[in-house]
């Protein structure tokens, strides 16, 4: 490669590092730290949220993800270092849970901003000698970066973004005071730090520890519907897809976060060394729920998918629809319902499908339950976005009979039902009620159901006297009952047979 041609990758390359966070990232580790970075996808996800941050475009926002995944590189690091060569003016601050660790990233971060490289790229930002701590440096013009611990000082100077990185040791997990403390810290002094309501910013990133960690009581406060939360798992069991910005990425099921990190197989290790609880609190993102004690686990029972009776199938449906991109869980349940000539009604969970979804994801897997399911009957709420579900899955509908019809197979012929729920009863009321059938075996889980474990978690940590946003599944489960009618078998069995024989034949309509 000639002189001429090396030259004009390296302008390429400041170019694309002056206009994007990943570039710019990459751009650091080949010339100031000189050595490669592991690139993965996560990174650009991570970009695409933390610019948006920078720009006053996402004023509240919390990342969930495994450790020595790059977080505080990417963010802080890397982030602060980049967004003070786009706006010199601009002031962070920068906390975690020990001063020796929030001094050593500001220093690291300092080293960046006044390297040849970086002036390369932004010769406009330059360090200040007038005020040039460790923990607390500016540029000429003032911006500049601030790092304490939780619980540190922030009082005097007002910030435009401030970055709270893992508030808490892994070792403190167990404990209420430093959790509670923490929070504090937020709540008391990290909210009053904002210079700008509209257009600052402040960011949470970390790796989850309890069930009642900074991320679960931001969540559940007044203001949790101002944050949007990014969750990303070491493993996720199903194709998840990730959508933020100009970012977007479908990730198959099973694939390792961060596989040049750690693999599939290096994963399976650190689960066996760490336990199943701690892996899916830090390396899952999702904290083991204390149990109530208002569901017991010895009312699960399961049944073997030859000994379920003939059932009427329901496919009940937990909109949760949101204007967020990241909103609550959504749930798609397939329950079966059946009545013996005892008058002894039997309702079996056959599968169960959650998550975080956007529209067109979610539809997709309505579908791939009717298509599963093909005599179950739709159940879905009106609220939540329901309507604009329907009209989405109407739409779908039409789309894929065209092409099953092609094909000559079967089309999708699943009646639907869209009703409005009740206002008469409330959700912990509607659930309570069903527990019976739980508790007197007469709601049974098939036996290797999809989304077991889930319901199971549910209905573990479900407490009639409290709300949640966690319990979709075990909602959608319990919803529609009005229009559930269950299978008779038994005494009736045969004549039903006899008369399945000499039915008309089908109209061949389709109905929606």
């Amino acid at each position: 490669m000639s002189q001429h041609d090396i030259i004009k990758q390296v302008l390429i390359k400041q170019e694309l590092a002056r206009r994007n966070l990943e570039y710019y990232m990459r751009y650091v580790f080949e010339f100031h730290y000189q050595r490669p970075l592991k690139i993965n996808w996560h990174q650009g996800f991570i970009s695409e949220i933390m610019m948006a941050a920078f720009a006053g475009e996402l004023n509240r926002f919390s990342i969930q993800i495994a450790p020595s995944t790059g977080k505080t590189e990417e963010t802080v690091r890397q982030g602060f270092s980049w967004a003070l060569g786009q706006n010199p003016r601009k002031k962070y601050a920068y906390t975690t849970y020990g001063g020796d660790l929030s001094t050593m990233v500001s220093i690291q971060t300092r080293s960046i901003v006044e390297s040849k490289p970086y002036m390369g790229l932004f010769s406009d930002t330059k360090l200040s000698k007038v005020k040039n701590k460790n923990d607390d440096w500016q540029t000429t013009l003032e911006g500049g970066m601030y790092a304490t611990s939780t619980g540190g000082a922030m009082t005097g100077t007002h910030y435009d973004g401030i970055m709270m990185d893992d508030p808490l040791k892994a070792i403190d997990a167990s404990s209420k005071a430093k959790h509670d403390e923490a929070y504090d810290f937020y709540t008391g002094t990290i909210l009053t730090r904002i210079r700008d309501k509209e257009h600052g910013f402040i960011g949470l990133i970390m790796q989850r520890l309890d069930v009642n960690d900074q991320v679960a009581k931001i969540r559940d406060s007044e203001e949790g519907d101002d944050w949007e939360f990014f969750t990303l798992k070491a493993l996720e069991p199903t194709t998840t897809y990730y959508n933020f910005g100009k970012f977007k990425y479908v990730r198959p099921a099973m694939e390792p976060l961060f596989e040049a990190h750690e693999n599939l197989e290096q994963l399976h290790k650190m689960r066996r060394a760490m336990g199943e609880t701690k892996f899916n609190t830090q390396y899952q993102q999702d904290p083991e729920p204390n149990e109530s004690g208002y569901v017991q686990e010895s009312w699960f029972s399961e049944i073997g998918e030859f000994d379920i009776p003939e059932q009427n199938l329901y496919i009940k449906i937990d909109p949760a629809m949101s204007t967020k991109q990241t909103a609550d869980n959504r749930a798609i349940d397939v329950i079966g319902y059946s009545i013996d000539s005892s008058e002894i009604e039997l309702k079996v969970m056959m599968d169960c499908w959650f998550g975080i979804w956007g529209l067109d994801e979610f539809v997709d897997y309505i579908i791939m339950a009717m298509m599963r399911y093909p005599s179950a009957v739709v159940l879905l709420e009106s609220s939540g976005g329901g309507l604009l579900i329907r009209q989405q899955l109407n739409k779908e509908i039409l789309r894929r009979n065209a092409v099953l019809k092609e094909q000559r197979k079967d089309r999708i012929q699943n009646h639907i039902i869209t009703y409005t729920p009740s206002n008469k009863i409330s959700k912990n009321q509607k659930i309570s009620v069903g527990l019976i059938e739980l508790e007197t075996g007469r709601f049974k889980f098939r036996r290797g159901a999809n989304g077991i474990d889930q319901m199971k978690k549910e209905y573990l940590r479900f407490d009639p006297n409290k709300e949640s946003n966690r319990d979709d599944c075990i909602d959608a489960a319990h919803s529609g009952e009005e229009h559930c009618r269950p299978k008779r078998i038994g005494s009736v069995k045969k004549e039903q047979t006899i008369r399945s024989r000499h039915k008309k034949p089908s109209s061949g309509k389709w109905r929606f």
